[in-house]
């Protein structure tokens, strides 16, 4: 029953994300892309569940599959407005329940799950609040659109997210090495891909790297 109730609070908490996030925008409190956002780092939240309350890979799966479906509807369709970029050319909230995806799979089969949270966290948090504060405050560009103020934003938020997540699993200083590492990667992956390919690459290829790290 743990895993059935696990799966309705799942539904539910990413429902209540989507209905707050449309009345914050319908009212006029948060602009388009910090509705996005909203979501965006809400989402990754749901990864506590998968940590605490699932012990079923089959369950497990079942949020994310429905979400690759949804999410591929509401892009075509532009169903949920305040989820969807305006220009309808990034698949980035397809790519993200993908990588939800693969990281259960991986986290039941292979690696810790506290390795793929980093990648989900860093993901939700780094990555949402890069680009709030590169939109808000980034003037310089380093790359492309992307500014010295949300690359330092994204560094710093994988950093802390990496190094409070591997406090876990090995010692303060392995953390605090392995971390500068990891947030380094994410914010060179975040900062080179393609429109919307970060909501994959990032979680994915984070989570790899932080494995790698802890088995050599």
């Amino acid at each position: 029953m743990q895993n059935i109730y696990g799966l309705i609070i799942s539904f539910l908490f990413i429902a209540v994300l989507m209905v707050i996030s449309s009345i914050l925008y319908k009212k006029k409190v948060i602009g388009i892309e910090g509705s996005r956002k909203f979501i965006h780092i809400g989402v990754s939240n749901w990864w506590i569940f998968v940590v605490f309350m699932f012990n079923s890979i089959w369950v497990a799966m079942i949020l994310p599959i429905v979400f690759i479906m949804f999410n591929t509807y509401s892009y075509k369709k532009q169903l949920i407005v305040s989820m969807e970029r305006k220009d309808n050319h990034s698949l980035g909230t397809i790519y993200y329940p993908i990588a939800l995806f693969i990281l259960v799979v991986l986290s039941y089969t292979v690696i810790n799950p506290i390795l793929a949270a980093i990648g989900v966290f860093i993901l939700g948090y780094g990555d949402g609040l890069a680009s709030l504060f590169g939109i808000k405050y980034g003037i310089k560009k380093v790359y492309k659109h992307k500014t010295w103020v949300g690359s330092m934003t994204m560094f710093i938020i994988s950093f802390v997210i990496a190094f409070i997540c591997l406090l876990v699993l090995t010692s303060i200083n392995e953390s605090f090495i392995y971390a500068f590492i990891i947030a380094l990667a994410a914010t060179l992956i975040e900062l080179f891909s393609p429109k919307g390919l970060d909501n994959l690459n990032v979680p994915l290829g984070v989570t790899l790297i932080a494995y790698i790290l802890m088995i050599v």
